[in-house]
């Protein structure tokens, strides 16, 4: 998987790559702003950006599953932090970063970081103003003798964490720091967990990828309310889905949520009743 999405000060961050990572940002009416950037791994080796969030100092974090590290920009591209994982399964070795999401404001800060495979330590919570430092290492289902299994995207809301396991297609939930419960999101045969965010009310939007592609609503409990949108590559329809973020409105209507589909070829606005706003596809050139 590969692309990333993040809201943040009145502004749509894009995220997508091949062997070159480029950074997109567009207002809420999905005009494109001057904030945008590309860039390479070290020495010029490739960078992909597998996850992607925006802190609230508008420093941008992306997971690099390619370079196996995590990165810190400003909007306009100056690097500020470069910490490339280990593969060790300890406590503070990042292994392969998939994910990140941020907690908290100004000096507060800490950067939730989620990482591939079949790790106990696939979770951490790292402190931003200390470059961020090793952290804490978050406990699968709360256990000590538990594995994660393979994480593939992690949110953050308000006391929530939010955990995707591919493998599994479960969510863990985490409040406090504490494991809280999981979910299993009802989906079709052939359909794997992509991604997961909360509303504002404690429902779930999830996005699921395969030959089932779909984005549904679930209630809180982890119950589907409605398919938001089916399987497809036509507008309206999802294909593939990377992200997605949800834009709190006053109601469902009124709710808009952001979904990065088709491998990152395309962003895509819909309510939480159902309907597409529309979609766009061309991205601005960048210097590679």
């Amino acid at each position: 998987m590969s692309g990333g999405l993040a809201l943040g000060a009145g502004a749509l961050y894009v995220g997508t790559s091949e062997k070159t990572a480029h950074i997109h940002s567009y207002d809420l009416d999905g005009r494109p702003l001057a904030a945008a950037f590309s860039f390479r791994g070290r020495d010029g080796a490739a960078a992909r950006v597998s996850g992607l969030c925006v802190d609230s100092d508008r420093r941008l974090w992306i997971a690099d599953s390619a370079g196996a590290c995590l990165w810190g920009f400003s909007v306009f591209g100056r690097e500020l932090v470069h910490i490339k994982g280990e593969r060790a399964d300890r406590s503070g070795s990042l292994g392969a970063p998939i994910s990140v999401a941020s907690i908290g404001e100004d000096a507060g800060q800490e950067l939730v970081v989620a990482s591939r495979g079949s790790r106990r330590h696939a979770l951490h919570i790292l402190p931003v103003e200390q470059g961020a430092g090793e952290g804490i290492s978050i406990r699968p289902e709360g256990l000590h003798d538990k594995l994660f299994d393979d994480l593939i995207h992690v949110h953050t809301s308000g006391e929530l964490l939010l955990a995707c396991e591919r493998r599994t297609n479960r969510v863990q939930i985490f409040k406090d720091r504490e494991f809280h419960y999981a979910i299993d999101p009802v989906s079709s045969e052939g359909a794997e967990l992509r991604c997961a965010r909360t509303t504002g009310d404690g429902r779930f939007v999830c996005a699921f990828g395969g030959e089932n592609s779909a984005l549904v609503l679930l209630d809180r409990r982890g119950r589907l309310m409605r398919v938001l949108a089916e399987s497809g590559e036509d507008e309206g329809k999802v294909f593939e889905p990377s992200d997605l973020v949800v834009e709190e409105g006053e109601s469902d209507l009124r709710t808009r949520v952001w979904v990065l589909d088709r491998d990152a070829c395309r962003v895509q606005v819909f309510t939480l009743e159902g309907s597409c706003h529309g979609s766009f596809h061309e991205f601005p050139k960048l210097d590679s």
